[in-house]
Formats: C-alpha cells, structure tokens, sequence
C-alpha cells in the first residue's frame, strides 16, 4: 500500500550501511516522500510491497543507512531502467534526511554499492544520471568509479524539486558509466561527431576498435525501433535496435505509437547502436528533424550507443552546474551542436 503520511525520524541517531532486507522498505517509502514529497515520478518507490517485490527479483538491489531503531535516514541503489541490455543497472535513488546531509551517510552508501554491491551483484556495469541543479551527485558518480560520457537536456521536470524548491525548471542530468564486464566492438563513428566522440570512449578504458561510418552502407528494408514514454516526466525514448531504409518512416510511426495520447512531448531522445555500420544516415536523419548530441553510452544495448536528444522548450545553458572540466567542455559542444541543427531547419 501506498504511503502518502511522512513519519518524522529523530535526528542526531547512530547509523551502519548495510544490504536491503525486506522490513526496510516502509523507511524507504517514508525517506522519498521526506525528499521529493508525493511527486517522485516512479510511484512504486512509495509503495513497501512493491519495493519488496522488485528487491525479490533482484531487478533493484538496494543499500540503506539504518539506525538501531530501524529508521532508514539515507539509501542508494542499482536498479533496472531504460537500457535495453537488461545487465546496465542505474545508480541512483540517493536521498538523505536533511538531518543527516552534514554525515558521511552518502559517501559510505556509494562506496557498498560500488564495492560488494557491485561485485555480488552479476551486472555488466551501472551508470548514473547526476542532476545539475547542484553538483552533489556529480562527486558522488565520482566517488563511484564512473567516466561522464553524455548529458541529458531537461530530463527531470521541476514538480521533483518542488519540496526542497532546489530547481526553478526542469533539471538537465550528466551520464556517467563504470563498466565491469566488457566484450570488444567494432564502432562506426559518424563524421560529424567521430572528433567529439573518440575522447570520451578512450577515457572509459574499454577494448574498441574505431571507423568511420559508411554512408553508402547497404540498408535492410525495415527499422526496428521501440519507443517508451515516461508519462510523469514528459520524456519519449526511441531505441533503434536496426537501421534501415525505412528510417524516417518509422521513426515517426514509432513516436506515434508510444505517445498517441499524450498532450506534450518536452523531451525526444533516441538511442542508436555505433556498431551499426548505417548509423550515418540515422544521424543525418535526426539532425534533419531537430536532434542535436546528447552523448556516448557503453553498453546501453550490450553494444555502446549514441544519444541524441530533441526538446521543446529553450534550455538554460548558463543556470546548468557541471563539476568537471572534460563535461563542461562537452556541454557547450552540446549548446553548439543544437544551434547548428536550429540554423539548418531554419
């Protein structure tokens, strides 16, 4: 059942890190209604038996700080999300009582998790989605072991941050990655972003051979793409597991099959495999229809993938707080790339 009452949690109490165990998911329902209030966008996190649940089959592995009474003041986890290889985890459900942001709660969760959470755990890797409205969670990725790759325009709207009032719009989010389990690939680098792309796969230290894309690639007749709408977030995703000559086609048959119904798309992203020799021509294609870059993702698919993105309000570029230098520099690569899209539909 849904909690929807925050319990008030004495401050000042004595804590351990230690492995989810099922009689903690009440605390962790009642910490993200104390953080994020009723509007977190993934209701089953208020929801103890659903927490339960999802911990059984091992789709969330979860790490809390639990004081002797069995008050749960802070939690992180790895949990099954968007990427298509089903062994990509996502870090992130991190929340701590405001009591409890002056200990060293955060830091003791990341280090389990990315130690014997990790190594238990049988995952390729996890990846994380720091906000930017602080740089907080930019330094915990860090601390994490991961390498900062891409940049998610706009993804989480402002309704998150309502509680804290810690964000005026909606908040742009940095990707970042740490790879356990690797297999070797062939990458196919479209032209315009071969130059932009090369560091940020050196700097994940991961086996790749490099090309350039083919833009004469012979084309199967049919695309494979498959959408997702985030309802609450207002955010569509595209997979394109295949390129073909259909591309455009069904691009937009897809979009119109997931989100048919919606009132507004705010954010577009769509994901394409660099190990697709054609993905010249999806890149060309995209930018053609207002899609600028959003970055390098190892793995998402079992193989490493590009994201572009799409949106439809003006992003504050200058209100965006980005920790290190290499992912300030991709972030106004970004601002460029998305003008030159803008100039070119003009």
């Amino acid at each position: 059942m849904r909690i929807t009452q925050e319990r008030k949690i004495a401050a000042g109490q004595e804590f351990e890190i230690d492995a989810f165990r099922p009689e903690d998911a009440p605390g962790i329902a009642n910490l993200l209604l104390s953080v994020y209030g009723p509007s977190y966008p993934f209701d089953l996190y208020y929801d103890p038996e659903k927490i339960v649940e999802v911990c059984r089959k091992r789709e969330l592995f979860m790490v809390v700080a639990r004081t002797p009474a069995g008050d749960i003041i802070a939690s992180g986890g790895l949990y099954q999300s968007a990427p298509p290889n089903r062994k990509l985890f996502e870090v992130g459900l991190y929340m701590v009582l405001p009591d409890y942001r002056e200990t060293d709660a955060a830091f003791r969760i990341t280090k389990y998790l990315s130690n014997e959470m990790l190594a238990t755990s049988g995952l390729d890797g996890f990846f994380g989605e720091a906000v930017t409205n602080h740089m907080a969670s930019q330094k915990v990725s860090w601390l994490a072991g991961t390498k900062e790759t891409a940049i998610e325009m706009l993804l989480t709207p402002a309704s998150m941050y309502q509680k804290e009032q810690s964000a005026s719009g909606r908040v742009s989010c940095v990707m970042s990655f740490r790879i356990e389990h690797d297999q070797p690939q062939t990458l196919h680098l479209p032209l315009v972003y071969a130059d932009i792309l090369r560091p940020f796969i050196s700097k994940c230290g991961l086996e790749r051979t490099l090309r350039p894309a083919d833009a004469e690639s012979t084309l199967p007749a049919a695309s494979q793409i498959d959408g997702t709408w985030i309802a609450d977030a207002g955010v569509l995703r595209l997979h394109v597991a295949n390129i073909g000559a259909d591309f455009t086609q069904r691009l937009a048959q897809a979009e119109i099959e997931t989100v048919a119904d919606a009132p507004s798309v705010a954010v577009r992203q769509c994901f394409v495999r660099l190990t697709d020799s054609a993905i010249e021509l999806a890149v060309a294609q995209l930018r053609a229809q207002g899609y600028f870059l959003g970055g390098y993702l190892p793995r998402w698919f079992g193989d490493d993938a590009l994201m572009m993105q799409q949106l439809s309000d003006e992003p504050d570029f200058d209100a965006i707080q980005i920790y290190y230098d290499d992912t300030i520099a991709l972030l106004e690569t970004i601002r460029a790339d998305r003008q030159q899209v803008l100039q070119q539909k003009k």
